[in-house]
């Protein structure tokens, strides 16, 4: 299945009994329709084989999912080759294994698979981005939103601590989960996905849709030494080799970010309270300021999520205003109403 998803063309070198398998032949379709010749000429002949290929041609005009596929370790470790079998996860067996005790705050459901990757870190710290092994960085999965030191920083055992997101690969060059620990240290990596999480098309899109709550999350735990029952991987990666990020604004451009700070004064831009353990902000009239841009920006995404339609800012007036729900500090917007 990586072979055909990789190269279509590898179809023709197979023997006749895989070109006879259905689900290997439309994947090769699904990347380009006429490798649908290349079936053996059985399965050509199958009543209702014609009707399967139109169906697969139609998916190339969809947005990409994910679809349950198994996925590859990617990152400064292994120059960001897309072959080393040595970092492809293990698919955890059972559509609830690994949320009973891993991560801080539960999760997981019927739909959600789980991936592990046990490695021990030379040097401590490890930057990565995780993407399918048959798709390769067409759909990946990238942080969303780097902490106040530029970083993506995982913290042990806490599922939320950088919210994820799957996205093709226009968008999230440079931006890796980022993992800082002591030299030597053996974890697992863990990756949950809702099968049918859409990749998203843009930075705000992503932020809007990241998540836990969205089908995806990234984390790691530490293992004792030892406890590793099979041969693990090393990797090694100079310390300082990671770089901070410099936030993005509404455009998708690194630079300054809209200010909000005053977001976080409360006073006469909103209420601040808090809710499930996080404080949150109730932002009133955000279409009338420009410092609320990027916030306004991911409040559409969430509509265009939601709805399927982006509300108008040119609509608004009058009687008519926006309100938002946003992180304290304006990180993120939670929420919105007209």
């Amino acid at each position: 299945l990586e072979a055909v998803c990789r190269q279509w063309r590898s179809l023709e070198f197979l023997p006749e009994v895989l070109r006879s398998n259905r689900s290997l032949v439309l994947a090769a379709v699904r990347c380009k329709p006429k490798a649908a010749e290349l079936a053996s000429p059985g399965l050509r002949a199958c009543p209702g084989f014609e009707a399967h290929v139109t169906w697969a041609k139609a998916q190339l005009h969809r947005p990409l999912t994910y679809e349950g596929e198994c996925l590859r370790l990617v990152g400064f470790c292994n120059d960001w080759r897309t072959s080393d079998c040595e970092l492809r996860f293990q698919r955890l067996a059972g559509p609830a294994l690994g949320f009973q005790g891993i991560g801080s705050d539960g999760g997981g459901g019927r739909d959600s698979c789980v991936h592990r990757l046990t490695a021990k870190l030379t040097d401590g710290c490890l930057s990565f981005q995780v993407i399918s092994c048959a798709r390769l960085f067409s759909v990946r999965v990238a942080p969303v939103n780097a902490g106040p030191d530029g970083f993506f920083r995982l913290r042990p055992g806490d599922r939320s601590a950088v919210k994820a997101v799957v996205s093709d690969d226009r968008y999230f060059h440079g931006c890796n989960f980022y993992i800082d620990e002591c030299a030597g240290a053996l974890v697992s990596i863990y990756v949950e996905l809702q099968q049918g999480t859409p990749a998203s098309k843009n930075r705000i899109e992503a932020s809007a849709l990241a998540g836990a709550i969205h089908g995806v999350a990234v984390w790691y735990v530490l293992e004792e030494e030892g406890s590793a029952s099979i041969h693990v991987p090393c990797l090694q990666q100079a310390q300082g080799r990671q770089k901070p990020q410099r936030p993005h604004n509404a455009s998708g451009k690194r630079g300054q970010t809209a200010d909000t700070a005053h977001l976080a004064e409360g006073g006469q831009d909103g209420l601040i309270f808090e809710a499930g353990g996080r404080e949150l902000e109730i932002v009133v009239d955000a279409d009338k300021s420009h410092r609320f841009e990027a916030l306004v920006a991911e409040a559409k995404a969430l509509s265009k999520a939601t709805f399927g339609k982006r509300f108008r800012v040119s609509e608004l007036g009058g009687a008519l205003h926006l309100t938002l729900l946003v992180t304290r500090h304006g990180r993120t917007a939670l929420g919105f109403c007209l």
